[in-house]
């Protein structure tokens, strides 16, 4: 049944992939994540990214081997960063539990009528699929400021199974018991805790038609979408324009400084972008560097995210100001 399932979606042109990650606590409200996937079995075309109406936001494109997001504005497609080999595995097919199951001998599990389960130590998930503990902590990471060190091996993790009743081989969901892991290396403040945690992979078979292929024309995307090396050094007491192209553009610069300086930040557009500065030596809290006001800056590196919020392009003037 198993190997079957794997096998009905291998073979299918594409399959949304509905990723989510659900806590609950007992004392206040917790939080639902999503990631809507499409999967493609196309050498060019691997992936769309959708959000919860089925709309495209984005999509990974195969060139020489390398796979980039590509957006869209309008009739434009723009080809923007180079997914690393982190990303690159939310839009392949083994990244979700099928690799960690594949792994797994039948007698592992345990087989009802369309619902298998079998469970994992912490160590087996490290071995066999440590890409499942990354996402985790990715996204338990960005509402949790602490991550306690703690010795995981005690930890298990069951999984389900659930095939759908449309076709017995293929999967609906794939359900895996994170709460365990997350009290103790996410835990909550005085007496709270963990109702329930939930990695939950569900998969639905629609159409999804292709508006892009390899004979599309692309152009560059201006600034890096993402932290980078290679993003632009930008200069002070000196305008710069970036050109958000598309809806949620990230454009990503760096600000060099080899003494103090107290700097002023001045755009020309604030309704439809969102301003966002990091220290390079802790880049899981944004420093208070607001619009006009003065702010010292000690020696270092410091990162600025300018990120587009609407969907028509516009020209957006920054500039830092020494005072």
């Amino acid at each position: 049944m198993i190997n079957e399932g794997f096998e009905y979606i291998r073979n299918l042109d594409r399959d949304l992939v509905h990723t989510m990650i659900e806590a609950d606590a007992a004392y206040y409200d917790f939080y639902t994540k999503h990631r809507y996937n499409v999967l493609f079995s196309d050498p060019f075309l691997e992936a769309h990214f959708v959000n919860s109406d089925g709309d495209i936001y984005s999509r990974v494109g195969v060139i020489d081997d390398k796979a980039y997001n590509i957006y869209k504005q309008g009739s434009t497609f723009i080809k923007g960063d180079e997914l690393d080999p982190v990303q690159r595995r939310f839009v392949d097919f083994d990244h979700i539990a099928f690799g960690l199951l594949r792994s797994s001998t039948i007698n592992q599990f345990t087989i009802t009528e369309k619902v298998a389960t079998l469970s994992y130590t912490y160590d087996e998930m490290l071995n066999k699929n440590s890409f499942i503990l990354y996402m985790i902590d990715d996204w338990m990471d960005l509402e949790l400021d602490e991550v306690t060190d703690v010795d995981l091996s005690g930890v298990s993790f069951d999984i389900t199974i659930m095939m759908t009743d449309a076709n017995p081989n293929s999967f609906d969901r794939i359900i895996i018991d994170i709460k365990d892991y997350i009290a103790l290396k996410f835990p909550l403040q005085s007496n709270d805790h963990y109702l329930n945690a939930r990695l939950i992979y569900e998969f639905s078979y629609g159409a999804y038609e292709k508006d892009i292929t390899p004979d599309t024309q692309l152009v560059l995307d201006d600034y890096p979408n993402g932290l980078s090396e290679q993003a632009a050094v930008l200069p002070i007491n000196q305008d710069v324009t970036v050109l958000g192209q598309y809806q949620y553009d990230f454009d990503w610069f760096k600000l060099i400084l080899t003494e103090t300086k107290t700097l002023t930040f001045e755009t020309n557009e604030t309704l439809h972008t969102v301003y966002s500065y990091y220290n390079a030596n802790d880049l899981t809290r944004q420093i208070g560097l607001y619009d006009g006001s003065p702010y010292e800056l000690e020696p270092g590196t410091y990162y600025i995210c300018v990120q587009t919020t609407h969907d028509v392009s516009t020209q957006i003037t920054i500039s830092f100001n020494e005072q």
